[in-house]
């Protein structure tokens, strides 16, 4: 018999919690964008969906990865939310590039 496990566990985790307030920023960031691209002219609803999403994955792989059986299967699902939160990197990267709305406060690693 498996031990119990509480089902919300994850909700402990530093990495759920920091994934949850990336999450909560980037719907705020999108929703600053403008509606077309500054230079192109180009709609950004396509690209605020994809980072809203991406930042999304990263919460929601944390939380399946937990609920699964075997410790293999969790790591899996980590490696979900991480490559989640690359591409999301990548998109807010070229949001800088673009100059869309608060992005410009996204800064990756470093100090600075």
């Amino acid at each position: 018999m498996r031990p119990y496990k509480n089902p919300l566990g994850y909700r402990q985790l530093r990495t759920w919690r920091q994934a949850n307030e990336i999450f909560e920023l980037v719907e705020r960031i999108a929703a600053s964008f403008p509606r077309r691209h500054p230079i192109t002219g180009q709609y950004l609803t396509d690209l605020k969906d994809q980072i809203v999403r991406s930042a999304r994955s990263v919460v929601r792989n944390i939380e399946e990865g937990f609920a699964r059986t075997t410790t293999h299967e969790y790591i899996r699902f980590l490696g979900y939310s991480e490559g989640s939160l690359e591409e999301l990197l990548g998109d807010l990267e070229y949001c800088l590039k673009g100059d869309l709305g608060e992005t410009k406060a996204v800064s990756r690693g470093g100090s600075g």
